[in-house]
């Protein structure tokens, strides 16, 4: 029988699924998918979780094999290190010599992820279809699965219907027998696995910040800020520290004029400092 150890993070240099640690990710193909699937492979790439090719493309039009699939969900649900020791033989046509997958393949199964074929194959090579990636997507992530009056007329509607309860459909085609893509893939995996909050510099959404001696908060939009003056570049802090026809600006720190722009009658206090008409 063999066993092998299921390492902790994933690290298999699999042309297209190598986890990365790059910033940012830049392909010369994404150009052209819906923003949200292009949103969400820049996250992965961020993540960890996905890796684009050596010529620099991501191919987001490819179809993904259940291999590659589960690869990058177990690695996302936290499940690729169930139990130190695996059985690495765990499925009828994992013979020969040991391929990459099968240990994620076996984790799968150990966790109740996957089943497999009736026969005791996996078929790791086989393209994967939208309605077997939302059954394992499912199970992977334990979504509850919705209860009907009746029988689905589908194995597969459960397993659908709860994928759109979580808004996978937004960038997923709602077509169960469609062979899954690596963009559509990206898309479901950020979507389980929770989109990142918008940060700014750092700070998380909803936090106020000194930025460049600015007051500045975290929007959705970027950071939203208030200009203020530098402590080293303020004339004033408060109308004591200038003449008596100026006023203390606390926005910019100057001592600024007292008189109103226009005003017709000038009020003692702007004595020579503006035109009586």
């Amino acid at each position: 029988m063999k066993r092998f150890v299921i390492p902790s993070l994933a690290v298999l240099a699999i042309a297209g699924f190598a986890l990365s640690h790059s910033a940012m990710a830049v392909y010369s193909d994404t150009g052209s998918i819906p923003a949200n699937q292009g949103a969400a492979i820049d996250s992965l790439t961020e993540r960890g979780l996905v890796q684009g090719y050596d010529d620099g493309t991501y191919r987001p039009t490819q179809n993904v094999n259940r291999a590659e699939f589960l690869k990058v969900l177990m690695t996302a649900s936290g499940k690729a290190s169930i139990g130190d020791v695996i059985d690495g033989w765990c499925f009828t046509d994992f013979k020969g010599a040991e391929q990459w997958y099968w240990q994620y393949a076996c984790a799968a199964k150990s966790a109740g992820v996957i089943d497999g074929y009736d026969d005791g194959t996996f078929r790791g090579n086989k393209y994967i279809n939208i309605a077997e990636a939302m059954k394992i997507s499912a199970n992977a992530f334990e979504i509850p699965l919705p209860m009907y009056f009746r029988a689905p007329d589908h194995w597969y509607d459960q397993y659908m219907d709860a994928a759109a309860g979580k808004n996978v459909f937004d960038g997923v085609r709602r077509e169960p027998a469609s062979l899954m893509t690596r963009a559509e893939m990206a898309f479901v995996i950020m979507k389980l696995t929770g989109e990142p909050q918008p940060q700014c510099d750092g700070h998380m959404l909803g936090e106020s910040y000194k930025m460049d001696c600015n007051t500045c908060t975290c929007t959705e939009n970027g950071s939203a800020c208030t200009k203020m003056a530098c402590i080293e570049d303020k004339k004033c802090f408060s109308s004591n520290d200038c003449s008596a026809s100026q006023r203390c600006s606390t926005e910019w720190g100057d001592c600024q004029s007292a008189c109103p722009p226009g005003a017709e009658i000038c009020p003692a206090v702007c004595a020579g400092t503006c035109q009586e008409r």
